[in-house]
């Protein structure tokens, strides 16, 4: 009652604005004079209009969002999924359980997108379903269903689940196109934030190509002050045609709960994981085979590179990958994908995964001060554990910095001292073996002086056996200059 009277309050005094009364006192011991302008009442199509959009809006996609309900249980010591530490959605533990098993209840949203024979495919947020023994769906009219995992993207913090029906009245939602997104177009968010469901609620883009998602989500996201609570992940973001054009996934919060600063995948980020787990059970990653780091004011003085250009840079070319086979080096610097221009690593790194495997892409390289075009036949990237089973082919396993005077004078070296710094090494490299450390300063390879990044990559090569003696530095050694001999062995193609 209160916040209707709130409310009417409001409207009132808006309505007087809008009639344009105007009060001028003329003088504090003067004749007072009332002068009242008097307007055109505002039309009130166009409010009409746009009220029945919402309305429309909301109509067609309220049957389309259903929520998703979750159990996971835990034995006494064991770690949770890597979905749990999202704990906006998980009670505490079932205390009726015995205490060496415990159970956890899970809350949240997912949208129809796709029917198959009498299977409907619910796409939702991985970290909502996890791998939870038991998953609920409800739809909108209250219908209740078993569903059925069918395959996860973690990378992108996406799920599918399932579940079977032979009732034909259960509607798809219609997908959009996400890059067609502005700032400042209205959104609504559907979902079921703290249990209430078939909530709607409506904003703005308040921003896109937001990154730094928690859990290492590689993707971009939409960013909207429509209000997103604890529930309405892997709810619906929805434009004003209809279209399905987010999931919305994680908000950024001091309190908890809504600040306006929710984030929603982009739908068309979403489709080739939908696609993939359906037809192969699991999305399907382009690996390209480096490690990369961003450009810094620091590293493009230091190769020389070209004002403007932005990419990423490449530290490691990993032994008998489709980097190493298209030619591409440790030291390049990646401006161009597919003719597109490359952002950073991240954009790379993104854009890459969405490669499919034995496409054949252009790659443009900034080397040595020249600009190269690289053709690259894209593979299949295999799982965390493949990929960390093969760090030792990566060259030349060691991630260096420029020496640059801040760092000179933090380790107490002179000016005209030069060489390259290292700052990582990779477990089992020939660098590592032969005694190449964090810190180390590599001052000459062979005899050749190293005076910059592109000296080194330069100096050690990639495609034949090589034995370099390298000169280095120790700052923390007692014996601060020592030689070290690292040989590389040749590999095949």
């Amino acid at each position: 009652m209160i916040k209707q009277k709130r409310i009417i309050f409001l409207l009132t005094v808006l309505s007087s604005f809008l009639a344009g009364v105007v009060f001028v006192l003329v003088g504090q011991l003067k004749f007072t004079t009332l002068t009242q302008v008097h307007a055109a009442p505002p039309s009130s199509v166009a409010f009409d209009e746009m009220q029945d959009v919402f309305r429309s809006v909301a109509a067609e996609n309220l049957p389309v969002v259903v929520e998703i309900d979750v159990l996971n249980t835990k034995e006494a010591g064991e770690e949770m999924s890597e979905a749990v530490p999202w704990d906006d959605f998980f009670s505490a533990p079932d205390s009726t359980v015995p205490q060496d098993r415990f159970e956890f209840y899970g809350l949240g949203s997912g949208v129809i997108v796709k029917k198959i024979d009498f299977t409907y495919y619910i796409i939702t947020n991985y970290h909502v379903v996890g791998d939870s023994e038991e998953i609920e769906i409800t739809l909108y009219d209250g219908r209740v269903y078993d569903a059925v995992p069918v395959g996860t993207d973690s990378r992108k913090d996406l799920a599918l689940v399932s579940f079977e029906t032979e009732e034909e009245d259960i509607p798809l939602a219609r997908l959009g196109d996400s890059s067609k997104l502005y700032v400042g177009d209205w959104v609504m968010a559907i979902g079921n934030p703290l249990g209430y469901e078939s909530s709607v609620t409506a904003g703005i883009v308040s921003a896109l190509g937001r990154e730094d998602a928690p859990q290492g989500n590689i993707s971009d996201f939409i960013q909207t002050d429509a209000s997103i609570n604890q529930g309405n992940s892997g709810g619906a973001l929805i434009n004003m045609q209809g279209e399905v054009i987010g999931i919305n996934s994680w908000i950024s919060t001091s309190t908890g709960g809504s600040m306006g600063l929710g984030f929603s995948l982009p739908i068309n980020n979403a489709l080739s994981s939908i696609d993939d787990i359906i037809t192969y059970g699991k999305p399907r990653y382009g690996w390209l085979g480096v490690s990369m780091g961003d450009n810094t004011p620091s590293l493009a003085e230091e190769i020389g590179l070209e004002e403007g250009l932005n990419g990423a840079f490449v530290h490691q070319v990993f032994i008998g990958s489709p980097a190493w086979k298209g030619g591409l080096k440790a030291g390049d610097f990646i401006y161009s994908l597919n003719d597109v221009p490359v952002k950073n690593r991240k954009d790379l790194t993104y854009r890459i995964g969405e490669i499919k495997p034995d496409s054949t892409v252009p790659i443009k390289v900034f080397r040595s001060g020249i600009k190269k075009t690289l053709s690259v036949t894209i593979d299949s990237r295999g799982d965390e554990d493949q990929l960390t089973s093969t760090n030792n082919l990566a060259w030349p396993g060691v991630t260096l910095l420029p020496l640059n005077d801040l760092i000179r004078e933090a380790l107490g070296l002179d000016e005209t001292f030069t060489g390259v710094i290292v700052e990582d090494t990779y477990a089992k490299t020939p660098f590592q073996l032969a005694g190449v450390q964090v810190g180390d300063i590599i001052e000459s390879i062979n005899g050749e002086p190293v005076e910059s990044l592109n000296d080194f990559y330069e100096n050690i090569g990639i495609l034949s056996k090589d034995v370099y003696n390298l000169h280095i530095k120790r700052i923390t050694d007692v014996v601060n200059e020592i030689d070290l001999i690292v040989e590389r062995e040749s590999y095949g193609e």
